[in-house]
């Protein structure tokens, strides 16, 4: 496993502690001092957009998560927010590190 989905992972764990105890928590992981964000809750992922095209056309979100994702809401060249559809841990790590690494 690399540093990088280390960190993610211990993240995502220490979302589920917080959201198992029912207290609303959310993590933001932050790449390398660039504005770009992202936040996770146990259902949703909220992150930034910089794209003027919707996420739905654009191919680069799919890259990242695959096609199992529901969009929810998007405002160009500001946020997303989606559903992954896999509630498989490592894929979800995978799709939050290729974000921050290709986004």
């Amino acid at each position: 496993m690399s540093l990088q989905h280390a960190i993610i992972l211990s993240g995502l764990q220490e979302l589920s502690n917080e959201s198992d105890s029912g207290r609303r928590c959310v993590v933001t992981f932050e790449a390398n001092g660039n504005e770009h964000w992202l936040q996770c809750t146990p259902n949703r992922i909220h992150m930034d957009w910089p794209f003027a095209s919707s996420p739905v056309e654009n191919e680069k979100l799919k890259m990242c998560f695959g096609h199992g994702i529901q969009i929810e809401s998007w405002e160009p060249d500001s946020q997303v927010t989606f559903i992954p559809l896999s509630k498989d841990v490592a894929s979800l790590v995978a799709g939050i590190d290729s974000a921050f690494r290709d986004l």
